[in-house]
Parts: C-alpha cells; structure tokens; sequence
C-alpha cells in the first residue's frame, strides 16, 4: 500500500477552508442580532438593554455571534501563520499560543454568558 502522507496536511486545509466558510455564512445573519444589540447599546437605557438580552433567542444570537466570529478569527490567524511564518517549529508555536489565546477568549465569553443567564 502506498504511503500517502502529504495527502493529510492537504485534507487538513480542505476541512479548515470549510469551517472558515460555514463559521462566514453563519456570521451573516447573526450580525443582524449584533446591530440590533448595538442599536439599543447606543440609543436604549440600560435596562432596555438589560430586558432585551434576558430574552434567550436574544441571548443566544448576540453570543453565538461572538463564538463564531472568534472562531472565525482563529480560523483565519491559522491561515496567516501558516503562509507567512517559514520556520516550522515557530510557526507550530505560534499557531498553538493563537489557538490558546482564542480559547481563553471564548471561555471568558461564555463564563460572561452563564453570569447573564444566573441573573
């Protein structure tokens, strides 16, 4: 049986092209939940901003936003590292810290999630 060891990374890049572009399509219409909660940031009291995101769907619109975008952006600091960094070993580094970074991120987002819905 043939060895067919390049064919992984290759397989590996399809697979984070996808995510990349369904995590994009998701965005879309998300952003329509994120202008909206923008909209009341800006204009709304605080406790119209308050009532509107104890509404769940509400919720869950604004925060799945930021889930997806941070790991939209994850997705796309890989991508730059991998075509710009020329040592491996850095570059192997660099994505791990980048990937690090961005989970710390989102669990702060969700712990801020899991805080709004106790109260």
């Amino acid at each position: 049986m043939q060895n067919n060891h390049w064919l992984k990374p290759q397989l590996q890049a399809i697979s984070d092209w996808r995510l990349q572009r369904i995590s994009a399509l998701l965005l879309a219409p998300l952003s329509i939940w994120l202008i909206v909660f923008l909209q009341k940031c800006l204009h709304g009291s605080f406790a119209d901003v308050w009532q509107w995101l104890h509404n769940p769907i509400n919720r869950l619109g604004v925060f799945g936003w930021l889930l997806i975008a941070l790991y939209h952006a994850a997705l796309g600091c890989q991508v730059v590292l991998e075509d710009y960094v020329s040592n491996i070993p850095l570059r192997h580094r660099a994505i791990d810290v980048s990937r690090g970074v961005f989970l710390l991120i989102m669990a702060l987002v969700l712990a801020v999630f899991v805080l709004i819905q106790i109260r």
